[in-house]
């Protein structure tokens, strides 16, 4: 009897020292980086990849896309814990703090055939699949196409420029892969203007905050693919 009780106490205690506290994060749709898989319905991505092997072992991680309009009501209402990628603003730092260093840097382009830096409301453009690139696209042009972002998303929406089907086509990120860009005329996205680093931001009252802090520090000493 004894030993079944001490037994039953060893097991207690085992699950118990493997219950992790549970984080909800939230996330800025932004593939390759941040993106949802219509077939799996699972968030992915390199930056999802970068963020799970940071909070491996300390946290029960569930990740959220929310939408830019709606990330300080989340965070106020707890929906969410922090927010991965997130945009200093004057209004924001008022109620919101962030890590030391960018979650990461974006360096979205813009590309045509020629060298053009007006888009006209009749211009075909394609862009990936994401409710912030078709936002902030829709405000210039009425004729947007969305491609399902992939690994090979780059080299059809360039086919797609060569072939005359687009006027302009947007690259989320073009980091290693300069030389495909060869045969066209790309240049940073302006819709994004000083929007390029993101942060991990959390109410400055967060309980967490010390614990975020000191956990995230070691973010850029995970590599990601």
């Amino acid at each position: 009897m004894k030993f079944l009780i001490l037994t039953l106490f060893v097991t207690f205690l085992s699950l118990h020292s493997v219950a992790l506290d549970k984080l909800k994060i939230g996330v800025l749709e932004y593939p390759p980086y941040v993106s949802f898989d219509f077939k799996s319905k699972n968030i992915e991505g390199y930056l999802i990849d970068h963020a799970k092997k940071v909070f491996a072992g300390k946290y029960d991680v569930s990740f959220y896309i929310i939408p830019v309009e709606r990330i300080a009501d989340s965070l106020n209402s707890h929906s969410i814990d922090l927010y991965l990628t997130f945009f200093k603003s004057k209004e924001r730092n008022k109620k919101f703090s962030y890590s030391k260093e960018p979650s990461f840097i974006i360096s979205p382009q813009i590309c045509s055939l020629r060298d053009r830096k007006t888009i006209h409301k009749t211009d075909r453009i394609i862009v990936p699949r994401s409710k912030l690139w078709k936002s902030l696209v829709s405000s210039v042009s009425d004729k947007v196409t969305t491609f399902s972002y992939s690994s090979d998303y780059m080299g059809r929406v360039i086919e797609m420029l060569k072939l005359g089907r687009a006027d302009f086509v947007f690259l989320p990120e073009v980091f290693g892969r300069e030389e495909e860009l060869h045969s066209i005329v790309c240049r940073p996205d302006p819709m994004f203007k000083d929007r390029t680093k993101l942060y991990l931001g959390y109410l400055k009252n967060s309980p967490l905050r010390d614990e975020i802090d000191k956990i995230w520090k070691t973010f850029k000493k995970v590599k990601t693919k």
